[in-house]
């Protein structure tokens, strides 16, 4: 999962999310459609017709109790607007049967309901309207009977094929009912399913989107923290592609960096603890060599005073020779033999002479050597 940028698996996971949230509230609607629909059918093509059919059994049963009305009160002019009244309802009827037929009727619905017309239609025709002419007529007891006899059966099989209708309405209701209450059982279910199953995948993707993000974050702390206490050789894995990814090939590069610092320091350490010990050991040799060079001098000082006794000595010699040439001009064999001896007493001075400005020499090289020192 760690080949996907984290930004990329969190707009997975609001798109996953929005997509279950919208087919839910895609099923939510299309169940509400359903319920509406269903609720719809049972008004317009139940409820209204049921409403026509009850309004139409009412004013059948108004008519025959305005007949009785007659009965009671058989006046011309009482009887003519019962009469009138009754075609009134008789015409009433007729309408709301014509809109009634025009509904959405069922086939067995459709039986009925022409069990009922033709009913209905016997009623009016063979019952209801002979029995108001006799009325009109004022033949009453005529009506009277025809009115126990003839229109009461009719009248009471129309109201019996009007109940039939009507318990068929009712139970179609019912039965649209149980389809609407169950499709919204069945959406209700698939509701619940799906929330169950989106939460459940929600909580699996977030859960591994979380463990590869942990991992690599606590991959990176314990390499900052390695790293930190001067540890440079943690294995870092970075094979992924996501952010915290990135952030580990960084650390990685950063540590091959520094453990390349290091070695170059290491390096650098090591040649200067090596020259140090070379400077060391130039710095015993130097001093050796000037405890040799201080003996030599203490050797030369005690040569020039050992020289210095010789000149003196000579000069003595001299000052002796000297007297003795100028004391003893009667031994000129003698003399001639001492200004000998003096000659080579001089080569000899000339030489230490030499050896002197030698050794003088040699004392300012090493005056010089210690300077420079």
């Amino acid at each position: 999962m760690n080949q996907l940028k984290i930004s990329t698996r969190i707009a997975i996971l609001i798109a996953f999310m929005a997509l279950i949230t919208f087919g839910i509230g895609w099923m939510g609607l299309n169940a509400a459609s359903l319920s509406n629909n269903a609720l719809r059918s049972t008004y317009n093509d139940q409820m209204v017709p049921v409403g026509d059919v009850s309004t139409i059994q009412r004013l059948v049963v108004t008519n025959l109790l305005d007949t009785s009305l007659v009965f009671m009160v058989p006046k011309p002019e009482f009887v003519d607007g019962q009469i009138a009244k009754i075609e009134q309802r008789i015409g009433e009827v007729t309408a709301l049967w014509k809109k009634y037929l025009a509904t959405n009727l069922a086939d067995e619905e459709k039986k009925l309901a022409s069990q009922f017309e033709k009913s209905r239609g016997i009623f009016v025709n063979e019952g209801l309207r002979p029995l108001l002419a006799e009325m009109k007529a004022g033949n009453m007891d005529s009506a009277r009977d025809m009115a126990m006899k003839k229109v009461a059966p009719l009248f009471q099989q129309a109201m019996k094929d009007s109940d039939a209708l009507i318990k068929f309405q009712y139970t179609l209701a019912t039965n649209n009912f149980e389809e609407s209450n169950a499709i919204f059982e069945n959406r209700r279910n698939l509701s619940i399913a799906a929330l169950v199953l989106s939460a459940l995948a929600a909580a699996i993707f977030g859960w591994f989107l979380i463990r590869g993000i942990k991992q690599s974050i606590d991959q990176a702390v314990v390499v900052s923290r390695a790293v930190a206490s001067g540890d440079l050789t943690k294995s870092i894995d970075s094979v992924g592609k996501d952010e915290v990814s990135e952030v580990l090939k960084a650390l990685a590069e950063m540590q091959g960096n520094l453990t390349q610092i290091v070695s170059r320091v290491r390096l650098g350490a090591d040649a200067v603890s090596t020259a140090s010990a070379e400077i060391a050991q130039g710095n015993h040799d130097l001093s050796a060599r000037t405890e040799s060079q201080a003996s030599s001098l203490e050797e030369t000082a005690a040569s020039m005073e050992e020289l210095s006794s010789t000149v003196r000595l000579n000069a003595d010699n001299a000052q002796a020779g000297n007297q003795l040439a100028q004391s003893a001009s009667s031994v000129a064999v003698q003399g001639g033999e001492v200004v000998s001896q003096v000659v080579d007493t001089m080569k000899g001075i000339n030489d230490s002479s030499r050896k002197i400005a030698d050794i003088i020499s040699v004392i300012d090289g090493i005056a010089f050597q210690t300077n420079i020192l």
